[in-house]
């Protein structure tokens, strides 16, 4: 049986906010957002380069401290070069779906041949927007899932559907492990029927397919915007 998947879109004609000035009102004023704004400046600070075998373990060891930090039940597999982060967030609905978001905490490397205005691993906004190695690819893009996550708990309860995030370390070098690791754990993902990710994954063995994706710079609002995760998660029952 194929796994069934489902695709987010992040473009603007999706989204109901109101002006760009409200957008960061709410941003600057949201306790939840705020602090995962500062959860991703650690990020962005923490190097995690699979090609030069730098921060590796380090950043797994962060985020699994972010996740089982706020009830996610996280296991950290380090039997490979880039540990893999499981984060599930259990909906006390016995018969609830599973969503997986597939993510990735390695960046390429900032040398010097690349000309940046600041510190490429010090997160710097400037005109609304974030600066700095991983915000969109793909750091950023962990922190707003978790703080939409997080929302969705304090403004309207109980997960109506099972969260998992599945989060590896060589996506910007081919994901080296990647194909072993989901065939590792396929019994117990084998029946998920829902996937979001930054990249397209699709593995026949396993019967996966991922797709979904967003690039060039992340912009401040963009916290803002996945907030429409609330909605989907009540599609999906």
């Amino acid at each position: 049986m194929r796994a069934r998947h489902f695709v987010v879109y992040e473009g603007d004609d999706l989204m109901a906010f109101s002006s760009e000035e409200e957008q960061l009102r709410k941003f600057r004023n949201d306790e939840i957002a705020q602090h995962y704004f500062e959860v991703l400046r650690t990020l962005i600070s923490k190097k995690s380069i699979f090609a030069q075998n730098i921060g590796l373990y380090d950043v797994a060891a962060y985020l699994g401290e972010i996740f089982s930090g706020v009830g996610a039940e996280v296991t950290i597999d380090e039997t490979y070069t880039a540990p893999f982060v499981l984060a599930k967030f259990k909906s006390p609905n016995p018969d609830a779906k599973t969503i997986i978001f597939y993510q990735h905490y390695d960046t390429v490397p900032a040398d010097n041949d690349q000309p940046w205005t600041d510190e490429p691993f010090r997160l710097t906004v400037r005109k609304g927007y974030m600066y700095g190695r991983g915000v969109d690819d793909d750091k950023g893009h962990i922190t707003a899932r978790l703080t939409a996550l997080r929302k969705y708990i304090r403004e309207v309860g109980d997960l109506p559907v099972n969260i998992t995030f599945m989060m590896e370390g060589a996506e910007e070098s081919a994901s080296t492990d990647l194909e072993k690791y989901l065939e590792k754990i396929r019994d117990d993902f084998f029946q998920q029927t829902y996937w979001f990710g930054s990249k397209e994954i699709e593995i026949v063995k396993v019967n996966w397919k991922s797709q979904g994706a967003t690039r060039g710079l992340l912009p401040l609002t963009c916290l803002s915007r996945v907030l429409m995760l609330i909605s989907t998660l009540n599609l999906v029952q």
